[in-house]
């Protein structure tokens, strides 16, 4: 999944900040396993401010858990400004600013805290 929005305002950007390619996570196993991701395509562009919306039980938590190093895919590959998530995961932890971006503030208050 790749789009871009005509009219959408946008920083000089100097490459790809978030690669997602073919990414899959399954919680559980056999008959009750479920399918959270099944070959996730996402490729946001340096600049660009990206919503993810999407009914309860989308992966839309599954995927940022994934680009966060709080959650390890099953298959594919994903990566933050160029560094794999897995492989080197400190590099991509050191670019996650967790005291200005917390899950359980507000919305208003995380976008408030983005470098523009």
């Amino acid at each position: 999944m790749s789009a871009t929005l005509e009219g959408t305002p946008r920083l000089k950007s100097t490459g790809v900040a978030v690669k997602l390619d073919g990414v899959r996570k399954v919680y559980g196993r056999g008959a009750r396993a479920v399918i959270a991701l099944d070959g996730l395509d996402l490729y946001v562009d340096e600049g660009t401010l990206l919503a993810v919306l999407g009914p309860n039980g989308a992966g839309k938590t599954t995927a940022v858990r994934i680009l966060s190093t709080l959650l390890k895919p099953d298959a594919g590959r994903a990566t933050v400004a160029g560094f794999d998530v897995l492989e080197q995961s400190f590099e991509v932890k050191k670019r996650i600013p967790k005291e200005e971006l917390a899950a359980n503030m507000p919305l208003r208050h995380n976008l408030s805290t983005l470098p523009v």
